[in-house]
This record gives C-alpha cells, structure tokens and sequence, in this order.
C-alpha cells in the first residue's frame, strides 16, 4: 500500500514538472522583460516578437536602425543594415547589447522572419491570456488530484486494522488477530510494598515456576508473572524504571531508594523450556547463587536458585 501510495506522488509531481516545463519552453522572451532588466539579458543570444513600429536610417555618426514594438507596449531599438517594412510583425532573434550613456538596451539583428499571425496586439495579448488562463487550470486540476490522493490514501489506512501489537523487543511472536476483541486491561497488585507488578493478560503464558521475596517488607510473598513474546524468547524486565502500555505486565519493578538497582536491571528470559537470567546493567550488579554476572552475561535459572539485585533477594522455585 504505501509503495503504490509513493508511486501515485511521483506520477502527479512528475506531470506537473512536465506541464511546466512545456510551458517555460512556450514563454519567449518579450520585449517588456529586456526593458525591465536589461543587465539580465546583457550579451545574450535572444528570440523577440514584434510589429516594427519606426524605420530610422543611419548617419555617419548613427547606425541605421527601427524600433519594434512588443504586444504590451514597450519599445526597443534593433540594430540592422536592411530596411523592414513597416507594420508586420516580425520574429527577431539578436544579441542583447546596453548603450554605455543612457544603459538603454538595444538588440543587434542577426536574423529576420515576418510572421504570419495578426497584427493586432490585443488579439495576441487575449491569446496569450487565455494560454495562461489553461495553465492555470490544469496546474488546479493536478493539486485537486494530489490532493484527493492524499485523501484517499489517509482514508485506506485508517481503515486498515493493525496485525501486531507495538514492542521495544523487536517483532512479537504471536499477534493478536482481526475479530480477537480489545487487548486486556492489566492491574496493579496491592499486596507488595516493594515491587511493583501487574496482573497478566489471560491470553499470555507464565513462565514455569514462581519468584518468592526472602528480604524487606514483602518477604515470604509469592507471585507468577508472563513474559513478553520477543524473538529472544519470552522476556519479563526487572529494574528501577516505571514500565506502562502492553509491556506493563511482563515488567518488575524494584523500589530502590538506595539507587542500588539500575533502570535497566536484568531480563528473565523463557526460552526453549528453560529459564534463564541476564544481567543488564553496567554499574548494578545481578547475583545468581553467589555468581556475580557481568554485563550481558546470563546463565540458567535451576529451582531453589537465589537471586539478589542490590537489596532485594528472590528465590526461585519450580
């Protein structure tokens, strides 16, 4: 969907560059625009078209030239040897030269060709207009249809339902498919002092065995928890830091005053039958029957094994 949403954006922009480039081909130089700024046009090759308004022969002192009148009433000198007839109109092309005293341009002829199109100015003009009035049109008909791309493909996702549930693991190994119903709303168990934890979702497996607290206030308590589904296995984090939204319930939090116990602590991973505990933090440690683990390092959880993570102690039963 969202390849062919790309490719509907590319056809349209690239058909208005096509449109405006076909139209900056079809607008030639006029006379208004050299007069306007000259410096602009100053020793450039240029393509004028005009009615040839005065002849003015040369002198020994001037060159022999006629002035050539634009379609919106300006007025330009061009150089040239041979006489034109007065009245046609004429397509000039010349290099772009600026008198020294007065900085007024003048073209010096180097080709001639009389037009056969009318030489009435006002019918050029309204000619011109209404070209630039169907420019504009079609330049609104492509953003009409941009934007009703836009539109439609904005509508389309909406409608689209989500496949997966969102996760800071990776991918989720099992998703929650289309006619499944609402996520579950997890809570928070009153009965402990000093973790936090959340009831699981029906649809989520416990890891094997439970965790039992050996020191503070909540010593001798019990609980099961449900790991999170991740391509590592399922995984139940335990720190310092407040976890909410669809990983809440697989998350132990440790109150630790002391700052003894890193945001990031360790991971519980259930992962192919077995258990397993890695450490995560680089400046708390995680002691697993006496084993300091260092950072990244796991090993086996075995039944009645002791764990501690700063002040906190669990023992893990099966």
């Amino acid at each position: 969907m969202q390849s062919k949403w790309y490719s509907n954006l590319t056809i349209v922009a690239m058909t208005i560059l096509f449109c405006g480039l076909i139209f900056a081909q079809s607008m030639k130089t006029t006379i208004e625009e050299i007069m306007d700024n000259p410096g602009r046009f100053e020793s450039e090759s240029v393509e004028i078209e005009g009615v040839v308004d005065q002849w003015i022969k040369g002198s020994t002192t001037t060159t022999s030239h006629y002035l050539l009148k634009g379609n919106y009433g300006g007025i330009i000198k061009v150089t040239t040897l041979q006489e034109p007839k007065i009245g046609p109109r004429f397509k000039v092309t010349g290099i772009c030269f600026i008198e020294a005293a007065s900085r007024t341009p003048f073209i010096s002829e180097q080709n001639r060709t009389e037009l056969d199109q009318p030489t009435e100015n006002t019918v050029i003009i309204e000619k011109e207009k209404s070209n630039s009035g169907l420019f504009i049109a079609l330049i609104l008909l492509l953003v009409g249809l941009l934007a009703f791309l836009v539109y439609y493909q904005t509508k389309m996702k909406k409608a689209q339902p989500s496949t997966h549930a969102p996760t800071t693991f990776g991918e989720p190994v099992s998703k929650q498919g289309p006619g499944e119903g609402p996520p579950e709303t997890v809570k928070i168990r009153k009965d402990f002092s000093t973790v936090k934890i959340h009831t699981a979702p029906k649809t989520m497996k416990l890891i094997p065995g439970e965790l039992t607290i050996i020191s503070g206030d909540d010593k001798g308590k019990s609980f099961k928890i449900a790991g999170y589904p991740t391509p590592e296995g399922s995984v139940v984090t335990i720190g310092s830091e407040d976890v909410t939204g669809d990983r809440a319930f697989a998350h132990i939090k440790l109150f630790d005053p002391q700052r003894t116990v890193s945001r990031k602590q360790a991971h519980i991973i259930d992962r192919d039958r077995k258990l397993y505990i890695k450490n995560i933090s680089k400046v708390n440690f995680t002691e697993v029957n006496g084993k300091v683990l260092g950072p990244e390092e796991e090993i086996e959880l075995t039944p009645d094994a002791h764990i501690r993570m700063g002040y906190l102690e669990l023992k893990y039963t099966r």
